[in-house]
């Protein structure tokens, strides 16, 4: 009957029990957007797939409010590896086979449910990035040398745009996310490239994105229903657009 509930909505999951709670592990896999054409920014194909997952997961909560479900508030990487759900990589993400790090997570945590543990167990995978230094020397900014430097990841540059001394202009195109090491890693090397939807697109031209973060929130609305309330944020999205503006200006 659990498991019904999940699939109602999602099937990619697993359900782990620590002590006396149980955990409803959810994540789902996407595919890397191709480039966008000449005069429209990038946009990380993550960012709509979290924001899908958070609904999605936020309806299986709604459901299983018997059992005392919550979103899970802590660290989501720590979660899906201390319960063997996942491989840690060098490049500090996460992996679930087949589909690499190409993944949004999710976790629900309830009472102790009356269903058998279904976890894959990946700890024979411990060590699967010994000798592979691919995302090391991909990484534009250095930021996995001797050990993952979050102020050096342009991935959080990107979300702090105002916090960083990272050259934001590496970021290229992108409005949001950073894609090398994912890019490389050859844990992602059968997850396909896809078009950007057009319904997306349609929301990147990128004169058209700069005039509307100059306008403030309300005016990206369409592109937060696909990036969620927390990455609609018009100073960060204005100065990052002007980049991928300037980027098809200059080449």
């Amino acid at each position: 009957m659990i498991k019904k509930i999940i699939e109602k909505y999602i099937d990619t999951y697993f359900i782990a029990h620590v002590g006396n709670k149980s955990y409803i592990l959810l994540y789902k896999p996407y595919h890397p957007y191709e480039e966008t054409p000449r005069g429209y920014a990038y946009l990380n194909a993550f960012y709509p797939a979290s924001n899908e997952l958070y609904f999605l997961s936020k309806q299986v909560e709604t459901e299983l409010r018997i059992y005392n479900a919550n979103g899970y508030k802590g660290e989501l990487k720590k979660l899906f590896l201390d319960t063997k759900c996942a491989i840690f990589l060098r490049n500090c993400l996460v992996a679930i086979p087949p589909y690499g790090t190409r993944i949004a997570l999710s976790a629900i945590e309830t009472d102790l449910l009356p269903v058998r543990e279904s976890v894959p167990n990946f700890s024979q995978y411990d060590r699967i990035c010994e000798g592979c230094e691919i995302c090391l020397n991909h990484c534009p900014t250095g930021a996995l040398n001797g050990g993952f430097s979050k102020d050096l990841c342009l991935r959080y540059a990107s979300d702090h745009p105002d916090e960083t001394s990272v050259d934001l202009n590496l970021m290229g195109k992108s409005i949001l996310g950073c894609d090398a090491c994912q890019e490389v890693c050859p844990y992602n090397a059968s997850v396909e490239s896809i078009p950007m939807p057009d319904e997306i697109l349609c929301l990147l031209k990128t004169e058209d994105l700069i005039k509307k973060a100059e306008g403030g929130r309300k005016y990206l609305e369409e592109l937060c229903r696909y990036v969620g309330n927390n990455y609609n944020r018009p100073g960060r999205i204005l100065r990052l657009a002007k980049i991928a503006n300037d980027l098809d200006n200059n080449d």
